[in-house]
């Protein structure tokens, strides 16, 4: 759908809005792009009701590049519509530009107001204190994320106060294991800072590493009593989109830190049957020799066998997956 300037329907095309939200229900992936020769569609300038349908805008590239990547990514992972429409939001070979996503911060001109304000206020009133606790997550969150350790270390006080970002509840561990740094993450562990806390998204530092791929941090956290919390929603699309691209070595990290990472998407696949589907041997591999259930029914009753090549069958086999209950010994008749 090409657009200029501000993205919504016009007043005379409020119709349109209906067939869109049919189609986006009936799993058509619509995207906005600009008709403008420079520039992007920034965020402010769309309409609710885009973002309410669920119209993808990813940023400045142009409708040939849309068209492309759209085309691509569909022949990669078929029909996993989330995946899509989130790898059209980043960039895969420059076709778009995004700007870098401050993690916690503020904007500055919310933050040098709210220090204006300090200037008028009583030290001791309750008021100083209240503006103290909005400033001071901002402030070691900066530190944090900018690696000043010897900052940080003047602020060990303030640290221990357990303070936390109001509009994300993150705590500084979050923060550190977002960045990956292990000197800041051992510090912060010195600090007593609450190694299981959960952001707004019930999301723990250690949930931050891996997602982040920080492995140093998330064995840390680990070996110092961090938990990986599974109860958050939509974690299973991550390991299904590291199955496709085939990043063992995420998806170890997962599972060593506590991950479920066999978790079922809405269509009730998981990574082993993309990583069948996309012929990936290690994948299957390592998910054998860990003793997983590899054999999950999707929606349609197909297992990870049912898209599985030769060689992947006969690993499967070969390992007496009969005895674990993985593969029935009727199942492996039908196999041979």
């Amino acid at each position: 759908m090409e657009t200029y300037g501000s993205v919504s329907f016009p007043s005379l095309l409020k119709g349109v809005s209906k067939i869109v939200l049919e189609a986006i229900n009936r799993g058509v992936i619509i995207i906005a792009v600009s008709q403008a020769r420079r520039g992007a569609l920034d965020k402010n300038d769309v309409s609710s009701d885009i973002h309410d349908l669920g119209i993808i805008t990813p940023g400045d590239i142009t409708t040939e590049s849309a068209i492309a990547k759209l085309s691509y990514l569909l022949g990669k992972y078929k029909n996993n519509t989330p995946i899509i429409k989130k790898e059209m939001l980043r960039p895969l070979r420059g076709e778009m530009t995004i700007e870098e996503k401050e993690f916690f911060s503020y904007s500055s001109n919310k933050f040098i107001n709210q220090v204006l304000k300090i200037m008028d206020i009583d030290p001791k009133s309750d008021e100083s204190r209240d503006v103290a606790s909005f400033l001071t997550p901002i402030i070691i969150n900066e530190l944090i994320k900018t690696n000043n350790i010897e900052m940080l270390k003047k602020l060990r006080n303030e640290i221990k106060m357990g303070f936390k970002n109001f509009e994300d509840k993150a705590n500084p561990l979050h923060v550190a294991a977002h960045y990956g740094n292990i000197e800041i993450t051992i510090f912060l562990y010195d600090c007593k800072v609450n190694i299981n806390a959960h952001d707004e998204k019930n999301r723990t530092p250690l949930n931050i590493a891996c997602i982040n791929n920080r492995a140093e941090v998330a064995y840390f956290l680990l070996t110092k009593g961090g938990e990986f919390n599974n109860n958050i929603s939509g974690i299973e699309n991550i390991f299904i989109n590291l199955a496709y691209e085939g990043n063992l070595s995420a998806i170890k990290l997962f599972y060593e830190c506590g991950a479920d990472i066999l978790r079922c998407d809405y269509n009730k696949r998981t990574l082993a049957h993309i990583a069948a589907d996309e012929d990936n041997v290690e994948i299957i591999k390592y998910l054998i020799d860990e003793g997983l259930d590899i054999n999950k029914e999707d929606k349609w009753g197909n297992t990870p066998m049912t898209f599985a090549s030769d060689e992947i069958k006969n690993l499967m086999l070969s390992q007496d997956l009969s005895k674990t209950g993985f593969i029935s010994k009727k199942k492996q008749k039908l196999i041979k």
